[in-house]
C-alpha cells in the first residue's frame, strides 16, 4: 500500500454512530486548534464534527471485530494498565459503571 494516498486526520473522539438503510456513519469530533490558539474559544467549548466516515453495514461489522481483537491484545492490555496506573485512564470498573 502506498502511503502517499493516505489522508490522516486527527480527531479527539467518536461522538456518534448512525445507521440507516444499511449505511453506517461514524461522526468524529475535535477542537478547532486555530481558534484555541487565537483565544477565540477555550477548552470548555464543545467539540465540533471534524470528519464523518461512511461505510456499508458489513464493513462496519468487520471493523468492530477488528477492534475487539485489538482490545484483547496483550500488548494493548499492558499499555492500558500503564495508563490506568498513571491516572491517565479510569480503571475498567469505573468505565463500565459509567456505561
Amino acid at each position: 500500500m502506498s502511503t502517499d494516498r493516505i489522508n490522516e486526520t486527527f480527531v479527539e473522539t467518536l461522538s456518534a454512530v448512525n445507521c440507516a438503510n444499511g449505511v453506517v456513519r461514524l461522526f468524529f469530533v475535535g477542537q478547532d486548534l486555530e481558534k484555541l490558539a487565537s483565544g477565540e474559544q477555550d477548552e470548555t467549548t464543545p467539540p465540533e464534527i471534524r470528519q464523518c466516515v461512511t461505510m456499508p453495514l458489513p464493513g462496519f461489522l468487520y471493523a468492530v471485530s477488528v477492534m475487539r481483537n485489538f482490545l484483547e491484545d496483550e500488548k494493548l492490555q499492558a499499555l492500558l494498565q500503564q495508563y490506568q496506573d498513571a491516572g491517565l485512564l479510569p480503571p475498567v470498573e469505573d468505565q463500565q459503571a459509567a456505561e
